[in-house]
């Protein structure tokens, strides 16, 4: 069949932005951009053996060079394609894993204790992120968000407190 299929990196393609709020103050105001920047990264910072191993949880699969636009489903011309439509082509649920890039979380960021932050995930157009001859539409039916937690050693708070206190950095704080 005519299955469509996800982009690579269909997992950071179906957002056109983030936005990130810390105690609801607005610190980074999403762009346009945010496939494209997470695409670059992931193609520069990833190995090729993550791009053939984990980053396949965010629907990574190589393209055959000058073969990207070939979608006829089943033709050997296109591998990645091919691969990216199978996991689609019943409609099934499909469940994907990816890092959220961005300045605020990459790389890792610690918040003070009880400050509250909320991530806005836009969506992006379905002809952004998916290709095929098909129209489809994509429904996220759950998300979940892993969060690292960090216990700070007793030297490094009085390090913190020490440089906010003589440097007069403040948060947005809601009491």
């Amino acid at each position: 069949p005519d299955a469509p299929a996800g982009v690579n990196l269909f997992a950071y393609s179906m957002f056109s932005s983030v936005e990130v709020f810390i105690s609801d103050q607005k610190v980074n105001p999403g762009t346009s951009f945010y496939p494209w920047m997470c695409y670059v990264l992931n193609l520069l910072y990833q190995s090729p053996e993550t791009k053939k191993t984990s980053l396949k949880c965010a629907g990574w699969a190589a393209d055959r060079p000058g073969y990207f636009d070939d979608i006829e489903p089943g033709k050997d011309h296109n591998d990645g394609y091919n691969e990216r439509s199978d996991r689609t082509v019943y409609s099934m649920p499909v469940a994907y894993y990816f890092r959220v890039m961005l300045d605020t979380t990459f790389p890792a960021r610690v918040l003070p204790v009880q400050t509250e932050m909320t991530l806005r995930f836009n969506r992006s157009d379905p002809s952004l992120c998916t290709m095929g001859k098909v129209l489809c539409r994509i429904r996220v039916v759950s998300a979940k968000l892993y969060v690292m937690k960090y216990r700070l050693t007793e030297q490094a708070l009085q390090r913190h407190q020490q440089i906010l206190s003589s440097e007069g950095v403040t948060f947005p704080m809601v009491k």
